[in-house]
């Protein structure tokens, strides 16, 4: 073989390290046996490339790797056909992705091994093309970091006092000015109701200037904010060689746009909608690309790094991505924000003890529509919460959202109970409901008869292998045939578990065959840690029947879920966050799993990605000082966004990112406190 080839054994050797580090991470021997691989291809490699005898090294390492990889693969395949035979037809569809997408691993895994079993005495490749194509392969990077460089950069200022400073000229309040010495630009807003009433640029040779001279047309108004925006660097939007045209991108409160002299702040492109080749711009990680082009006179030739502040009667707030600055992760702050969010559902409760299921931002408008568990499950949250903070009001909220169920509560022939979903008309009855219901009226510890009868449901869901059915035949009060869901395998066991901790009768059979399922044939491991489709409540569940069993049943599904989606784990100063709901879901899991290491006495992986989320969702609240950017502020203030740009607000959002704060309070303070956890 030609010497050449060594150079694209040491790349399979980096390939196979590189699937050592992502599967091993999923299951420990999958990763031992691709360092075995990539061991062999390097050796392979240098042996080709030292020209050293290498009939024997290359052989070996081809054949090693195929049998390494023919287990891997035969893996994959093993649990993908697993969820095309036991689950729904919507796992069904994305295991046939799957086991579609596995076609890319072809020419790493068998293609090249196999070519080097047939070749391993002569064949050729053109050293000089994989050269060319490192090159090409790393060039995007460096001109797009080369587009980047500031051209200009600001004498540091004092943000918050040049803020302050402003807003009290504006008022009529004398605040003195700050002392930074250099150049500042500046944009200056006036907003209210969600609407920028006036925005203007400030160009000075210092800070104590620019305060002097400023003056505003709008009259000061104590319900409207001062957002200002202050330059520290600026450059030219060069278009890198290979970056694709009409994608624009800047961060709220970090980024702005030049656009004739006049400072646009990044929020503000947004609002108006700026045009980037036909596309809007959006909040996102950096500016990069040439040729935007504004709706509004002039085009965009420069770029500009700002820092934001937010000043309102209350005092001055720093922005991060276009709203108030979230406080740090400590215990009382997210305590304090866990309890706003309650505070908020309460704010929007109807009388009947239905909360407002959305709540549109900016405006504050009630959307439309309703969703039974998710009702359920916010007032598992208020519950939580009052046996958490004692707050009465809380309380007060919890008993009317539990009176709701309770009037929507119907009963079988043999007297099982179970919350009736109205706005289902297929005729059937979701047990996860009743079991959220259930996990809501036992944290209250009202309705102990009721509660028997929710749980007698729950049990009549699990079948004779421990499988928990997700849908009752309203008709009938039996459970039909049907394909196995994993939504109702978590909540079905985490409302077993609460039963059982509540000491109500008839459930220990069931809870015994649910969780002896869970740990046996609900999932085929060790292959289902290379896929799983399961759920955050089966985690939940995991730490729930840990307490009552001292055995965390479902622990190893949790951890192989856990792996699967540790790639959507926030990213610290990333501002594209996944959104609130779907990631306090997830935080919920990886902060059950990282009690169920607390209690063991570890303190590990889940512990440091449950702080992440937990500073991570911090920054999805809507706090006091965004009421100028809103409608009807009083609606939305204590509710958690989707995203900076996303602005709705949900029900279950609220109930997710509220419980997951109680449980990240919960690891921080390192002791077990009432309602943090399921």
């Amino acid at each position: 073989m030609h010497r050449s080839i060594g150079l694209v054994n040491l790349v399979q050797g980096g390939v196979y390290l590189f699937f050592a580090a992502e599967l091993g991470a999923r299951w420990a021997p999958a990763g031992w046996m691709l360092w075995l691989a990539a061991g062999l291809q390097a050796l392979a490699g240098l042996s080709l490339l030292s020209q050293r005898a290498q009939a024997k090294v290359v052989p070996v390492a081809a054949g090693v790797s195929l049998l390494v990889c023919g287990v891997i693969l035969g893996l994959h395949v093993q649990v993908g056909a697993h969820i095309i035979e036991r689950f729904t037809p919507v796992a069904d569809k994305q295991s046939w992705a799957f086991l579609g997408s596995l076609g890319a691993a072809l020419p790493w895994a068998v293609f090249f091994p196999l070519g080097q079993l047939f070749a391993s005495l002569r064949g050729r490749v053109a050293g000089a093309g994989a050269g060319v194509a490192a090159l090409v392969a790393v060039l995007p990077f460096f001109t797009e970091r080369a587009a980047l460089a500031p051209e200009t950069t600001y004498a540091a200022q004092d943000g918050a006092g040049l803020t302050a400073a402003l807003y009290g000229r504006w008022s009529g309040v004398a605040s003195a000015a700050p002392a930074a010495p250099g150049a500042a630009l500046v944009n200056v807003s006036v907003v209210k109701g969600g609407k920028v009433l006036e925005s203007k640029t400030l160009r000075s040779d210092s800070s104590g200037e620019l305060v002097n001279t400023f003056t505003l047309e709008t009259a000061y108004d104590p319900d409207a904010g001062l957002v200002v925006e202050v330059a520290t660097a600026e450059g030219a939007l060069r278009l890198p060689p290979l970056a694709p045209k009409g994608i624009g991108i800047l961060r709220p409160g970090e980024d702005g746009l030049l656009i004739d002299g006049e400072l646009l702040p990044a929020w503000q492109a947004w609002q108006h909608t700026v045009a980037v080749e036909g596309r809007a711009v959006v909040p996102g990680v950096d500016v990069s690309v040439l040729n935007l082009k504004l709706l509004k006179a002039g085009k965009a030739r420069r770029w500009a790094r700002t820092q934001g502040f937010v000043a309102t009667a209350a005092g001055v707030t720093p922005m991060k991505l276009g709203w108030a600055a979230p406080p740090a992760a400590e215990p009382d702050a997210l305590l304090a924000a866990a309890l706003a969010g309650g505070r908020h559902i309460l704010h929007n409760m109807g009388a009947d003890g239905r909360y407002a299921y959305q709540v549109i931002g900016p405006t504050g408008d009630y959307g439309k529509g309703y969703n039974f568990p998710r009702h359920a499950g916010g007032t598992w949250f208020l519950s939580r919460l009052a046996s958490r903070t004692g707050d009465a009001e809380i309380r007060q909220g919890a008993l009317l959202g539990l009176e709701y169920m309770k009037r929507n509560t119907r009963t079988t022939q043999d007297g099982r109970a179970y919350v009736y979903d109205p706005t289902r008309n297929d005729g059937k009855a979701w047990v996860g409901t009743t079991a959220l219901g259930l996990l809501a009226f036992t944290e209250a510890g009202v309705e102990p008869e009721l509660q028997a009868r929710y749980a007698a449901f729950i049990a009549s869901a699990v079948d004779e292998r421990g499988a928990v059915r997700g849908d009752m035949d309203v008709a009938t009060g039996e459970w039909p045939k049907q394909d196995e869901v994993t939504y109702a395998q978590g909540q079905g066991l985490l409302g077993l578990a609460a039963a059982e901790r509540a000491g109500l009768p008839g459930v220990k059979e069931a809870l015994d065959r649910a969780a002896a399922y869970v740990d046996g044939d609900y999932w085929t491991l060790p292959a289902a840690n290379f896929k799983i489709l399961d759920e955050h409540w089966m985690c939940i569940a995991a730490v729930a029947v840990h307490e009552v069993r001292g055995v965390a049943a479902g622990e190893a599904v949790c951890r192989a879920y856990l792996a699967d989606q540790a790639r959507y784990a926030p990213t610290p100063g990333n501002p594209e966050q996944p959104l609130a709901g779907p990631a306090a879901g997830l935080a919920e899991a990886v902060i059950a799993l990282a009690e169920i290491d607390r209690r063991k006495g570890l303190k590990a992986t889940p512990y440091d990605r449950a702080i992440r989320y937990g500073a991570s969702l911090l920054g999805n609240a809507y706090q006091a000082a965004d009421a100028p950017f809103l409608g009807r502020p009083e609606r939305l203030i204590g509710g958690f966004r989707d995203r900076p740009w996303k602005l709705m607000v949900q029900v279950d959002a609220v109930q997710h990112v509220g419980c997951a704060l109680l449980g990240v309070e919960q690891l921080l303070r390192g002791e077990a406190l009432p309602g943090a956890m399921p």
